[in-house]
């Protein structure tokens, strides 16, 4: 009862402020449209990154808002089933998931004209695995819907931060799934176990997706990462996370709990590089996200290659991560190369 009466009230709160700062950003239209176009001319910015902004933000609350109403709709839709836990409710908010999602995605790669290089992408299939995700964004959250979810028809279960719960969306539709909101910090015992639950059951058309990071990267996250390992120098995470340059460190308690409940799964992992410039509001504004490049990487590790020992696991992981700091850092140079020619 506690934990239903909190989502009903940060609902309240959360589904109030987006459709509030949605109306008010409708209602000023014509005088804010304008007055970004006005911005990006006296700063000389032809490609009209605060106007694309605008646009995309007054797109994404209206999505937000539909997405509520959607799920509300399935919601009465199904009220005569009990508590709304039958096949065909779970299947509906499935596909309004990936329909919400790959929209935003769609919308995003049109409006801020990104270019999309995808390698190894049969690695995705089949389903009936785990999924590992670098995190730069929150725009990385829509990557698996645009890529996985949707073309594949692919159920991801996802293990998502806990802040997350205050995106109503997410918030409403991702707590009818088998989906799980966990601290940061990866301190809460009984959060990892619900994680390595996930695995469960998982059929050819299901999948867990983590992002096992953590946290989106930035060089000062990493600096302060580096600086509490520091202060044990025995810690053999330590020459990893010294030599890269693109990536933190991954937390082991929610992908070795994965592993150790589905140990016959294979695990795709996927690196990509692009979407930094989505990580900060003054980076999207300042126009360093229109014509990005996005490098989306693939590749797929069998569950008999997985070692069975979780102390090799986790250094198995650490190596893997290495994969993903090398083609960030290849991407990283291949753009820099790009943009002087």
């Amino acid at each position: 009862m506690a934990a239903f009466l909190r989502n009903i009230q940060r609902r309240m709160i959360s589904v109030s402020a987006v459709s509030a700062v949605y109306l008010l950003l409708l209602a000023g239209l014509p005088l804010l449209a304008p007055a970004c176009l006005f911005a990006d001319l006296v700063r000389a910015r032809l490609r009209f990154p605060v106007f694309r902004f605008y646009c995309f933000l007054l797109f994404m609350l209206a999505w937000e808002c539909f997405g509520v109403a959607a799920a509300f709709g399935l919601w009465l839709l199904h009220a005569a089933s009990a508590f709304q836990l039958h096949a065909a409710y779970i299947r509906a908010n499935y596909r309004l998931q990936w329909f919400w999602g790959a929209s935003l995605a769609r919308v995003s790669v049109w409006l801020f004209r990104l270019q999309l290089e995808v390698e190894h992408a049969a690695d995705i299939l089949p389903g009936g695995a785990f999924y590992f995700f670098r995190h730069t964004s929150f725009a990385d959250t829509i990557l698996p819907v645009y890529f996985i979810s949707q073309p594949h028809g692919l159920r991801l279960r996802y293990v998502l931060k806990r802040e997350l719960l205050w995106d109503p969306c997410l918030d409403i539709v991702g707590q009818r799934l088998p989906n799980r909101f966990v601290a940061r910090d990866g301190s809460d015992v009984e959060a990892l176990d619900a994680v390595g639950q996930l695995a469960g059951g998982m059929g050819p058309q299901d999948g867990v997706l983590i992002f096992p990071e953590g946290t989106r990267f930035s060089p000062s996250k990493r600096e302060n990462l580096l600086r509490k390992m520091r202060a044990d120098p025995s810690d053999w995470r330590l020459p990893y996370a010294e030599r890269w340059r693109q990536v933190l460190p991954p937390k082991l308690g929610g992908p070795l709990a994965l592993l150790r409940h589905a140990p016959e799964a294979d695990v795709v992992f996927c690196a990509h590089t692009g979407l930094e410039a989505a990580s900060s509001v003054r980076s999207v504004l300042n126009g360093g996200l229109i014509g990005a490049r996005i490098r989306i990487r693939f590749w797929r590790i069998p569950a008999a290659e997985v070692p069975a020992r979780e102390e090799d696991r986790a250094r198995w992981l650490f190596e893997q991560w290495n994969e993903v700091n090398a083609f960030a850092e290849a991407s990283a140079a291949r753009t820099s190369e790009e943009s002087k020619a």
